[in-house]
């Protein structure tokens, strides 16, 4: 009986009309893959991330310059006399660190290590896309030779049946032996 159900479901399955899409080269897949996955561009947004901190830690090693202006007016009335001052005031501020105790070499350097950080999370991301698609291109390799086997299996016994059945109408077997 498992053998009947066999060949019956073999037969349906062969008979169910595959799909007409163009076929893939597993370069095209990957390339595919590569290109669409969001999982690379957020990985590439940290490494853009990273290197504007190395920007950052290099930007603490310079000069500073502030500028700052300022205008008011303050009036002050003591009942018996008025006094009205304006006060004006600009300045111009520059600064260097001299001594930071290492902050900022330190600052340097983990933003350098974080980027790298954020190159190393890229490559293995991608790596990571071309595997999965590699596995499920060799998956449907895999699945399309089993779809092979089993109508070749199927074809195989509907020429044993036929031939069966010829020997049975020439006499050669009994109804028990089909």
């Amino acid at each position: 009986m498992n053998f009947r159900a066999f060949l019956l479901i073999g037969g349906l399955l062969s008979q169910i009309p595959l799909a007409s899409a163009e076929p893939v080269s597993l370069a095209d897949a990957v390339e595919q893959a590569l290109m669409f996955d969001p999982g690379i561009s957020q990985a590439e947004a940290g490494v853009e991330m990273s290197e504007a901190g190395i920007d950052i830690a290099q930007a603490k090693r310079g000069p500073t310059l502030g500028v700052q202006a300022q205008i008011g007016v303050l009036e002050t009335d003591f009942t018996s006399d008025r006094i009205s001052q304006v006060p004006r005031k600009i300045g111009v501020q520059a600064e260097w660190p001299v001594y930071t105790s290492g902050a900022n070499d330190a600052a340097m350097q983990s933003a350098e290590l974080q980027s790298d950080a954020a190159r190393n999370m890229l490559l293995s991301r991608k790596e990571q896309v071309a595997l999965q698609t590699l596995e499920a291109y060799a998956q449907l390799w895999l699945a399309e030779r089993v779809l092979d086997v089993g109508r070749d299996r199927v074809e195989s016994f509907r020429l044993r049946l036929r031939e069966t059945e010829a020997r049975f109408e020439q006499g050669q077997v009994t109804r028990t032996d089909t």
